[in-house]
């Protein structure tokens, strides 16, 4: 079936329609009749084009010369005030400038946007009637709304250029110099306040500074006081050390344990010649001075030895003193390395925090202005408006092409009136 179907497609006969040779030759001669004929009315009626274009380049010539005005330009270049910056980073956010800017991009109290606006807005108008005369306006003091030029120039759009044409330019530079004046006056405020918000920011940090230098007094007041308390402490140390030096010296000197050696010695010599002569009544007053001197040596004895216990209990105490001290003294000595290396570092870091800060706020002070006038109201030495030669090629084009289209209009004019005449 599908074999079919492509046969009986291919059997259909399509049908092209040729045009014939002697019509393509006809209709190229008819574009050449055309174009020549085109030309010919051209030349027919060039006195008409040209002494239509003359008429028109003379008439815009002398509209130019005598009734349009010369226009001078009167340029000024103005920049917005800085009232701040761009904060950097959150990081660099201080609660002592809260409200204010730390660093990065100026932030203007108008950009140039917002001015390009004001002026083209012709928002200035009434601001200078109110300050200049009534006749100021008819003197032509007073800028009408939309006679300014304005453009953003420089790196980053930072910069406003006004222009104002009058015919007069003294005039007009007075007058660009009141718009001026107003915007300066405008923004004066905003400038002021910015500048007050430093100060105080400034006498925030200042008063950090003086509450710093407070901390630095105190830490070196409790410094000296732990290490004269140190010194003392290792004083009371030296003296406690050479007292019970001089207790063992005095023990030494004494050498009690020596006497107490020798009279427990001697009572055992005296006991034994006691006990030899007990058995024998001849000699019982011997016997008793015998044993009277044992028993003194005994106290003797007793009384050395509490002697000894006594200063060795007072060196035991010097000791026990002195390893309290010691003591005392390895507290001291962290307190006091802990003041100088963690508070001194604390110290330090917000000295270098205060610093930082009290710096950057300088360059904030220094670098706020008001808003510039980068350039004085000036007028161009010559009239810049009309374009004289501008407005007369543009004339001699015009009157070109209306001459054309007249000439074409009376040639239509004539072949059809012609053709009217034969019917």
């Amino acid at each position: 079936m599908n074999q079919e179907n492509n046969t009986t497609d291919n059997r259909e006969v399509k049908t092209v329609y040729m045009a014939p040779a002697e019509w393509c030759h006809t209709q190229m001669e008819d574009d050449e009749i055309d174009l020549i004929s085109l030309v010919a009315v051209l030349w027919r009626r060039k006195k008409i084009i040209v002494g239509f274009t003359i008429c028109l380049a003379a008439l815009a010539a002398v509209v130019v010369m005598f009734v349009l005005p010369p226009q001078y330009r009167v340029s000024a270049m103005i920049s917005p005030g800085i009232i701040g910056f761009t904060p950097k980073t959150p990081a660099m956010t201080s609660p002592i400038i809260s409200g204010l800017t730390q660093e990065g991009e100026p932030i203007h109290a108008s950009s140039p946007s917002d001015l390009k606006e004001w002026l083209d807005s012709g928002a200035y108008v009434d601001e200078m009637i109110s300050r200049m005369s009534e006749d100021a306006a008819a003197q032509g003091l007073i800028p009408a709304p939309g006679s300014l030029e304005t453009n953003v120039q420089g790196k980053g759009g930072k910069i406003l250029r006004v222009n104002l044409f009058t015919p007069e330019p003294e005039s007009g530079e007075k007058a660009l110099e009141s718009i001026l004046k107003i915007l300066t006056s405008s923004q004066e405020n905003v400038y002021v306040n910015a500048k007050k918000k430093l100060q105080k920011a400034m006498a925030d940090i200042n008063k950090q500074w003086e509450d710093w230098d407070i901390q630095q007094t105190r830490h070196s007041f409790a410094v000296e006081k732990i290490e004269k308390e140190i010194g003392l402490l290792k004083k009371d140390l030296e003296s406690i050390h050479e007292n019970i030096e001089a207790q063992k010296k005095i023990i030494e000197k004494q050498d009690v344990q020596r006497q107490i050696n020798d009279v427990r010695a001697n009572t055992i010599q005296i006991r034994e010649l006691r006990d030899d002569i007990a058995d024998t009544r001849d000699n019982m007053l011997m016997f008793l001075m015998l044993s009277n001197i044992i028993q003194q040596n005994i106290d003797y004895a007793i009384r050395l030895e509490e002697r000894q216990d006594k200063l060795r209990a007072v060196i035991f105490d010097k000791k026990q003193i002195y390893r309290a001290k010691q003591v005392e003294v390895e507290k001291k000595l962290l307190e006091l390395k802990d003041i100088k290396e963690n508070q001194t570092r604390e110290l330090e870091n917000e000295k270098e925090v205060i610093a930082r800060q009290m710096e950057l706020l300088k360059f904030q002070y220094d670098q706020l202005t008001p808003l510039e006038i980068v350039q004085k109201p000036t007028s161009s030495i010559g009239p810049e408006k009309p374009d004289k030669k501008k407005i007369v090629a543009l004339a001699t084009v015009m009157g070109l092409f209306m001459g054309i289209m007249l000439a074409f209009m009376m040639e239509f004019y004539i072949k059809f009136k012609h053709r009217l005449n034969e019917t």
